[in-house]
């Protein structure tokens, strides 16, 4: 019965907008800080959305509601990001920052 329930639900749409996430051992997670400048031509708002949509498809951040992005202004204009997230292994960090500054590059140049 249960695994008709299960099937039922998935197959029927039960499981739509829902998040399903295995949760990472917390004890591994390694807090990293990225900063980035941006140029001032888009809303701030604009850039927040499109940063965090960007660091939540990355599967080896932690998505856990601890990640933070802080908008600045530097004494040119453009922001200046500032990025606290939680990696799953330490060695993403690069991989990470290196990411977001292509994302940066390609779509606020």
């Amino acid at each position: 019965m249960l695994t008709f329930l299960y099937y039922f639900q998935v197959c029927s749409g039960g499981l739509t907008n829902q998040k399903i996430v295995k949760p990472a051992e917390t004890s591994n997670w390694t807090e990293h800080l990225i900063r980035l400048k941006i140029s001032s031509a888009y809303p701030s708002e604009t850039i927040q959305n499109m940063l965090r949509v960007r660091i939540l498809e990355m599967p080896w951040i932690v998505s856990d509601g601890s990640t933070a992005l802080k908008l600045t202004r530097d004494e040119s204009g453009n922001y200046l990001a500032e990025i606290h997230l939680h990696l799953l292994r330490p060695e993403m960090a690069v991989k990470t920052e290196e990411n977001l500054q292509v994302f940066v590059r390609e779509v606020f140049a």
